[in-house]
C-alpha cells in the first residue's frame, strides 16, 4: 500500500512527488509538454510593430514600459499565438516574462518557457569557484527573481539573486571584492558572483545541509538557528513542514524542486536530495 501511494506521487511534478521518487529510486516525472513552435507564426509576430518597440525598450533596460506593451500586444491573441510571445521574450533575454507569462495564462508544463537556461555561464563560473552546486544556485535564483537581473523587492533585495545590500557589502569584503554601490548588484555577473558566495557561506555553516542552506538565505542565519535550537535530530521533511513562515517553507520546496527540473532539462538524472540529506528523513 505505501509502495502504491509513493508511485502515485512520484507521477506529481512537485516536492513531495520529487521526494518519493527519491524514495522509489525512480526518476522524477516532470510533465513536460514542450510545444512545436511555429516559424511562419514565430516571424509574423516578430514583424509586428508591439514586439519591435519590446525589443528596443528591453535593449534599453526600460522593462515596465515593455511590460505594459507586452500586456497589450497580447489582448487580442489566441493562447498558441500568446505562448509564441512568451517564447520571443525568452529569445530577447527577458526570462522574467516569459515565466510570467506561463502562469498568468497557464502554460504549466512548458518547461521550456518555465524554466530558461538564462545566465547558467554565470551560475557555473561562480559556483564552481565556490564549491557548490550551480544546478543549485540557478534553482535559487529562478525562485528569487525568475531570472530578471533588474528586480527589486519590497524590502530593497536587488537582481538575480535578491541580494541586500547590507548582505551584499559583507560578503564582498568577506571574498575581497571591492564595493562601492548597491547598484553593482543590477550587474548579473557581480550579482551572481556575491550571491553564490553567500549562499556558499550558508552552505558551511548549516554542516553542508542544503535544506537548512537555502532556509537561511531566505529567512536569514540567525532565524534557521533558532529553528534548529533543540530540534537538531528532527527529520528533514519534518524540520520542512514546521518552518513556522509560509513564504520560507514553499521557497525551500520550490528551490529544492527546481533543481531537480534544471538538473533534468541538462540532461542529468539526479535525485533531489543527496544521499547525506536522504539519510535525514523520516521516511528512511
Amino acid at each position: 500500500m505505501r509502495t502504491e501511494i509513493l508511485d502515485t506521487l512520484r507521477t506529481k511534478r512537485s516536492f513531495y512527488g520529487f521526494l518519493a521518487a527519491d524514495h522509489l529510486g525512480q526518476p522524477a516525472d516532470l510533465n513536460h509538454e514542450p510545444i512545436t513552435l511555429d516559424p511562419t507564426l514565430l516571424a509574423k509576430l516578430r514583424d509586428s510593430k508591439h514586439y519591435l518597440r519590446i525589443k528596443e525598450l528591453t535593449a534599453l533596460d526600460r522593462y515596465t514600459v515593455s511590460r505594459s506593451e507586452f500586456n497589450r500586444w497580447i489582448e487580442t491573441m489566441s493562447s498558441n499565438e500568446i505562448q509564441h510571445a512568451a517564447h520571443l521574450m525568452n529569445e530577447l533575454g527577458w526570462y522574467q516574462q516569459g515565466i510570467l507569462a506561463a502562469a498568468y495564462h497557464e502554460f504549466w508544463n512548458d518547461m521550456d518557457l518555465r524554466f530558461p537556461e538564462g545566465f547558467e555561464n554565470l551560475f557555473i563560473k561562480h559556483a564552481n569557484k565556490r564549491n557548490i552546486d550551480p544546478i543549485w544556485a540557478q534553482a535559487l535564483a529562478r525562485q528569487e527573481s525568475a531570472l530578471f537581473p533588474w528586480a527589486r523587492s519590497s524590502v530593497g533585495a536587488r537582481g538575480l539573486m535578491q541580494l541586500m545590500p547590507r548582505t551584499a557589502k559583507r560578503t564582498a569584503k568577506s571574498i575581497k571584492v571591492k564595493y562601492k554601490s548597491s547598484n553593482r548588484l543590477y550587474d548579473p555577473d557581480f550579482n551572481v558572483q556575491l550571491g553564490t558566495a553567500y549562499l556558499a557561506q550558508m552552505y558551511r555553516q548549516f554542516d553542508k545541509n542544503r535544506i537548512y542552506a537555502t532556509a537561511a538565505y531566505n529567512a536569514g542565519p540567525h532565524r534557521v538557528s533558532r529553528w534548529l535550537k533543540g530540534r537538531e535530530n528532527l527529520p528533514l521533511e519534518i524540520f520542512i513542514e514546521l518552518i513556522p513562515f509560509d513564504e520560507t517553507r514553499t521557497y525551500v520546496q520550490n528551490v529544492l524542486s527546481f533543481s531537480v527540473i534544471y538538473a533534468q532539462r541538462k540532461g542529468q538524472t539526479r535525485q533531489m536530495l543527496t544521499p547525506t540529506e536522504q539519510a535525514l528523513l523520516a521516511l528512511n
